[in-house]
C-alpha cells in the first residue's frame, strides 16, 4: 500500500481404549482442498467419489463397492446421497458424507455422547456408574450401609480421572471393615482407581485377585479389564503430543500379546458377555499393536466379507498365510466372532465403523498390497497407490508413492478365481500411470450392453468409455448410449450420461443433448452445458421451453441475459429481457446458505446500485449502449452492475477445471456463444482515454480504476493486472487533474 495449566493423569496415549476403535481415515479421501470434479477421470479428486471405482475415490467407497459384489448386493443405494444445500444439482460425484448418508442413513461417523473423558480411558467411568450401582444392589450379602459406601466410593474414581487425587493410604476409610461380597466390590473400585490413574502394576495385581470372586459380575468385570489394563499399558509412548500414532515400544507389543490373549480368555469364558464386543474389537487393536498384522488381516476379511469360520474361502485365505497365527484359530475358527459377524451386514449402523477401523489400521498402514491377503484389501490398497496429484504429467510412470508396473504384475497368483478384478488393476494403472489408453482397450472388452451392472463390471465399463475416448475413437457416443441401458438410475446412470455429455461437447453436438428426446436428463448435467457452453439459440429456447423444469429454464435465462449483457450484445440483451416476465421474482435467500448455484433473476430487473453515482437501471444502460457502445456514462453504469451485483468474476467459482488441465471436465469444450467476455476494468480505461469524458465521469473512472486493486492489491475488476506504475499515474491524474472532485477527496492510497 502506498500514499498516506495443570496437566492431567490421562494422556492421548489412552484414546478409544474403552471401546471398538473407529477413528476416521485422514488419508482415505486425499489431502488438500475439497471440490468436486465434473469428470470421469478420477485420479485423484478428494469429495468426488463416483460410482465407478477410481484412484481418486476414498478408500472406503471402494472397498464397500467390492464387498458388496462379493455378497451379490446392490452396488448402490436405492435412493441417492442426500444432498447438501451447495450440491442442488450434484448427482454424479459425492462427497464421503453423502456417501455414508445414502447406505446407513449417516453423514459422519457419529458423535459420542458428550463425557468430560471423552477420548480417555475414563470414557467407560460415566458409562460404568449405573452397571457397579446395580450389580452392588443385586449382590447377596451386601449390607445397605456397605451399598450406600460403595456408592460413595464410586464417585470418588472421577477426581483420579480428572487428575486431582490418588489412592488415599490404606484405601478408603469408610470401607476398611468390608469383608466377604462386599470386600470383592472394594477391591473391584481399588483396581479401577489403579487403571484410571495409569498405575498398571497395582491394577494388574488387584484385578487378577478377583479371579474366583464369588459374584459374578465381579468376576466377569475384573476379568475384561485385566485385559483392558494391558492394552492401555501397550500404548504407553506409542501416541505423540497431539494423539498421532509414533509406534509401539517392545515392551508396549508385549502388553499387547497380552491383553489379545487376555481378550481371548474372556471370549472363551463369556462368548455372549456384556463385554464381547467391546472386547472383540479391542482384541482386533492388540493386533494391531503388537504387530500381528496376517492375523489382523485375515480378521478383517473374515468380518468384512461376513464369512463363516469354515466358509472355503476363508480356510483357503488361512491356508495361504504359510502358518497357523494362533491369534486366529483361537478366535476366529472357534466361532468367537459369531457376534459381530451376525451385526457385519452391509447396510447394518455398525459397518461403516468398520469400514473406518480396517482403513486407519490396515489398509493405510500397509507397506504392499500383497500383505492384505485378501483380494478385496489388496485391491483397495492397489487404487489408493495409483492416486496422482499431478494429473496430466504422462512423462513420468513411475512416481514415487506410485503403484509400479512390476510390483503390480507381480500380484496376480493372489487374484486366483478374481481375474476380472485384476483385469481391472491392471487396466487401471494403464490409464492413471502409464497413460497407455490402447492397453486399456486390450485389456477390457466391450460389455456395454448388459441389463445390469455390478460395481466391478460397471467400473471396467467406465475406465473402457474413457480409453475410447482419449483415443478419439468415433464409436465412443455409441458405447455411452449403450451403457444407459444397464446403468443403475441412481449413481451409474448420471456417470454414464457425462461421459455422452463430454463427448457431445467436445464435438460440437450440443443440440443432441438438449434435443426433445435426449438421452441426456442429469440436471447437473444439463445446467453445466447451459452456463458453461451453450449458445444464445439454446439458452434463448429452453428459457422459452414451458415443458422444462423451471430451475433449468431460469439457468438458461441467466446464462443468455449475463453472457449477452458482458459480451457486449446490448440489442440482444433488450430483446430478451422481455422473457423473464414470464418468471416469478426470486424467493428470499438465506444469505448463509445463498450460494450462486440457485441463479437469481431479479438482478436483472433491477439490481443493487450506488446513491452516489446515479444510474437508470440495467435494461435502460443496456438500450442506451445499443444505440450508443461508447455512451462514457452507461459505461459506468454498466460497471456500476458489475461490481455491486456480483458479476465480475461471474462463473469462475463452477469448479477448478483447470487444476488438472489435461483431465476432460464438462464445460471444458468449445463455447457456442459468440464474442469475449469485457471484464469491468476495460469501462473504466475507455471512459479514462475518451477525450470527450466529462470531468466527472473521468474522476470517477480513475477513482474506480485505481480501486480494481483496494485493498489488497488484487486485481477485482478482471481483465489483465495494470502493473502499480499505472496505478501510481491514474492516482496521481485523479490528485492533480480533479483535486476539487469528492472521488478525488476519497481516495487515499493506491494499490
Amino acid at each position: 500500500m502506498h500514499g498516506k495449566g495443570k496437566q492431567s493423569v490421562i494422556t492421548k496415549a489412552g484414546v478409544l481404549l474403552g471401546s471398538v476403535f473407529m477413528a476416521g481415515s485422514a488419508h482415505a479421501g486425499g489431502g488438500g482442498g475439497c471440490y468436486y470434479s465434473h469428470s470421469l477421470e478420477n485420479a485423484t479428486s478428494p469429495c468426488g467419489n463416483t460410482a465407478a471405482m477410481a484412484p481418486g475415490n476414498d478408500t472406503r467407497v471402494n472397498l464397500n463397492f467390492l464387498l458388496r459384489d462379493a455378497r451379490g448386493l446392490q452396488p448402490v443405494p436405492a435412493k441417492p446421497p442426500p444432498r447438501e444445500w451447495w450440491d442442488e444439482y450434484r448427482t454424479s460425484h459425492f462427497g464421503f458424507g453423502q456417501f455414508r448418508r445414502a447406505y446407513w442413513s449417516e453423514g459422519d461417523a457419529p458423535d459420542e455422547p458428550y463425557s468430560l473423558f471423552s477420548g480417555t480411558r475414563c470414557q467407560s467411568l460415566e458409562r460404568g456408574d449405573a452397571a457397579f450401582a446395580a450389580a452392588v444392589e443385586a449382590a447377596a450379602g451386601v449390607s445397605a450401609s456397605d451399598r450406600r459406601a460403595l456408592g460413595a466410593a464410586r464417585g470418588m474414581l472421577a477426581a483420579t480421572c480428572e487428575g486431582k487425587t490418588s489412592e488415599p493410604a490404606g484405601g478408603w476409610p469408610a470401607l476398611r471393615g468390608t469383608t466377604g461380597t462386599a470386600r470383592e466390590f472394594l477391591v473391584y473400585l481399588l483396581a479401577s482407581n489403579a487403571f484410571y490413574g495409569g498405575d498398571w502394576d497395582a491394577a494388574r495385581s488387584r484385578y487378577a485377585a478377583l479371579a474366583s470372586a464369588t459374584d459374578p459380575w465381579v468376576r466377569e468385570t475384573a476379568q475384561y479389564m485385566l485385559a483392558r489394563v494391558d492394552i492401555n499399558a501397550a500404548t504407553d509412548g506409542a501416541f505423540g503430543r497431539w494423539g498421532d500414532f509414533e509406534g509401539t515400544t517392545p515392551a508396549g507389543r508385549e502388553a499387547a500379546a497380552r491383553a489379545g490373549e487376555g481378550f481371548r480368555d474372556y471370549l472363551s469364558a463369556y462368548p455372549d458377555g456384556r463385554y464381547a464386543a467391546s472386547a472383540q474389537g479391542l482384541q482386533r487393536r492388540a493386533m494391531w499393536l503388537s504387530g500381528q498384522d496376517t492375523a489382523l488381516a485375515l480378521t478383517y476379511s473374515a468380518l468384512l466379507r461376513a464369512l463363516d469360520p469354515s466358509d472355503p474361502v476363508f480356510r483357503q485365505l488361512l491356508a495361504e498365510t504359510g502358518r497357523k497365527w494362533a491369534a486366529v484359530d483361537r478366535l476366529i475358527l472357534a466361532g468367537r466372532y459369531a457376534g459381530i459377524l451376525e451385526q457385519s451386514g452391509l447396510d447394518g449402523e455398525g459397518f461403516p465403523g468398520l469400514l473406518d477401523e480396517v482403513d486407519n489400521k490396515l489398509i493405510m498402514r500397509a507397506q504392499s498390497g500383497g500383505e492384505l491377503l485378501d483380494p478385496l484389501l489388496i485391491a483397495t490398497w492397489d487404487l489408493q497407490h495409483m492416486r496422482r496429484w499431478d494429473w496430466g504429467d504422462t512423462d513420468i510412470s513411475e512416481q514415487d508413492g506410485l503403484l509400479g508396473a512390476a510390483d503390480l504384475a507381480a500380484q496376480e497368483p493372489l487374484f486366483a478365481g478374481h481375474e476380472d478384478l485384476f483385469g481391472f488393476l491392471l487396466a487401471s494403472h494403464a490409464y492413471y500411470v502409464t497413460g497407455d489408453h490402447t492397453r486399456v482397450l486390450e485389456l477390457i472388452p466391450d460389455a456395454a450392453r448388459q441389463e445390469r451392472f455390478d460395481a466391478l463390471q460397471f467400473s471396467r465399463q467406465v475406465l473402457r468409455g474413457m480409453a475410447l475416448a482419449r483415443r478419439g475413437d468415433r464409436n465412443e457416443a455409441g458405447f455411452w448410449l449403450d451403457m444407459l441401458g444397464g446403468a443403475d438410475p441412481v449413481l451409474q446412470r448420471p456417470l454414464v450420461e457425462l461421459g455422452l455429455a463430454v463427448n457431445y461437447e467436445r464435438n460440437g453436438k450440443l443440440d443432441a443433448v438438449f434435443a426433445p428426446d435426449s438421452p441426456i436428463t442429469d440436471p447437473e448435467i444439463r445446467h453445466i452445458l447451459l452456463r458453461e457452453s451453450a449458445g444464445p439459440d439454446i439458452l434463448r429456447a429452453t428459457a422459452r421451453n414451458s415443458r422444462r423444469p423451471m430451475d433449468e429454464r431460469r439457468t438458461a435465462l441467466r446464462a443468455l441475459l449475463w453472457k449477452e449483457l458482458s459480451r457486449g450484445r446490448y440489442a440482444d440483451f433488450v430483446s430478451d429481457h422481455a422473457l423473464l416476465a414470464g418468471f416469478a421474482k426470486d424467493a428470499p435467500q438465506d444469505p448463509e446458505t445463498y450460494m450462486p448455484e440457485q441463479f437469481p433473476l431479479d438482478e436483472f430487473r433491477s439490481g443493487t446500485w450506488s446513491q452516489h453515482y446515479r444510474c437508470p437501471n440495467v435494461k435502460a444502460t443496456a438500450a442506451t449502449l445499443a444505440r450508443n457502445p461508447k455512451d462514457n456514462s452507461a459505461l459506468l453504469c454498466l460497471g456500476e452492475f458489475y461490481r455491486l451485483n456480483g458479476f465480475d468474476f461471474y462463473g469462475e467459482y463452477y469448479g477448478p477445471r483447470s487444476q488438472f488441465p489435461e483431465t476432460r471436465h464438462l464445460g471444458d469444450g468449445p463455447e457456442q456463444f459468440p464474442g469475449e467476455t469485457i471484464p469491468r476494468a476495460r469501462f473504466y480505461e475507455q471512459v479514462i482515454a475518451d477525450p470527450r469524458a466529462s470531468a466527472d465521469d473521468r474522476a470517477y473512472a480513475l477513482y474506480r480504476a485505481v480501486w480494481c486493486y483496494g485493498p489488497s492489491g488484487n486485481n477485482d475488476c478482471g481483465g489483465e493486472d495494470v502493473p502499480q506504475s499505472r496505478r501510481k499515474a491514474w492516482f496521481e491524474r485523479l490528485k492533480r487533474e480533479y483535486a476539487g472532485s469528492r472521488w478525488a477527496r476519497e481516495l487515499e492510497y493506491y494499490w
